[in-house]
């Protein structure tokens, strides 16, 4: 889930854009190498980390939510470049059987934390 900053879409306020979208600057410029560096025990930087401590450390994080989720993904293994284990016989049985595999029952709800959370937000 990475926690919502990096979910495709962004919605925040005008006096946050020159932040949010100059982001690209600071990686030019050196400052995301510097704060990796610092951080050494951080075990993997992408996009969702850099955004949340730039977010944080900038003292923005009171004033960013995430958005509910209002549907979720189906269950299928319509794609080769995953293979999904549609073989879950009930959305209890769903989930990650490794770091790369995924369980759910076919046609069904793919995550269950976010079929969960849709049907709170209907």
């Amino acid at each position: 889930d990475n926690g919502g900053l990096n979910d495709r879409h962004w919605i925040f306020p005008r006096s946050l854009m020159e932040m949010m979208l100059g982001a690209w600057d600071s990686i030019l410029d050196g400052v995301v190498l510097q704060m990796q560096q610092a951080m050494p025990s951080l075990p993997w930087w992408g996009a969702e980390t850099f955004f949340g401590l730039r977010l944080l450390t900038l003292g923005f994080t009171q004033r960013i939510r995430r958005v509910p989720v209002p549907a979720y993904l189906e269950c299928s293994n319509r794609y080769s470049r995953k293979d999904i284990d549609t073989s879950a016989l009930s959305l209890n049985d769903t989930g990650r059987l490794s770091e790369w595999k995924l369980r759910c029952p076919l046609g069904g709800p793919k995550y269950k934390h976010e079929h969960e959370e849709a049907l709170s937000f209907a």
